[in-house]
């Protein structure tokens, strides 16, 4: 891939597996130990370690997913690289569905995102989310060749968060 010219896209919106997996453990600890409390009427001890382990196992199983997510897209006129932090994958452009390329923002700012779907061939989406990049398409498009379709959406512009 190095010989020819490529696009290579990352994924900027960072999210952090730990808290996401922490949370959701979070909540289902909190579930869980409020069911195991009420229905087997559980020492409150019993029921905090519920929700701690719940919450310990959703932020380890957080971190490990993390691993796998795809960061890095390198796009060239034959193959996609797909990086993650711990490996590496190619894919044949000619074998993907679909690549869509959206823009968002909002009312204040305007555009501020560009993210590229990649739709791969074992029916998998790839997402990588990063700043407004307005040329992305007709780059792609360039890139690709007539073979591939790359469409591009603009999404209406949406409110600005308020501030609480």
């Amino acid at each position: 891939m190095t010989d020819e010219e490529t696009v290579t896209w990352h994924h900027v919106a960072g999210r952090s597996g730990c808290a996401l997996g922490g949370l959701a453990g979070l909540t289902a600890g909190t579930i869980a130990g409020v069911a195991v409390f009420v229905i087997f009427s559980a020492s409150t001890v019993w029921t905090f370690a519920l929700v701690g382990l719940c919450i310990v196992a959703g932020a380890v199983l957080g971190v490990v997913e993390g691993r796998h997510e795809v960061h890095t897209a390198q796009l060239a006129s034959e193959q996609v690289r797909l990086r993650t932090k711990l490996t590496s994958r190619t894919v044949r452009v000619a074998d993907l569905t679909a690549v869509t390329v959206d823009h968002s923002g909002d009312t204040d700012a305007g555009y501020q995102h560009t993210s590229l779907r990649l739709a791969l061939p074992d029916g998998s989406e790839v997402i990588l989310k990063d700043c407004y990049a307005p040329t992305l398409a007709g780059s792609l498009t360039q890139l690709l060749g007539p073979t591939i379709q790359v469409e591009e959406k603009w999404q209406p512009l949406e409110p600005p968060p308020s501030s609480a």
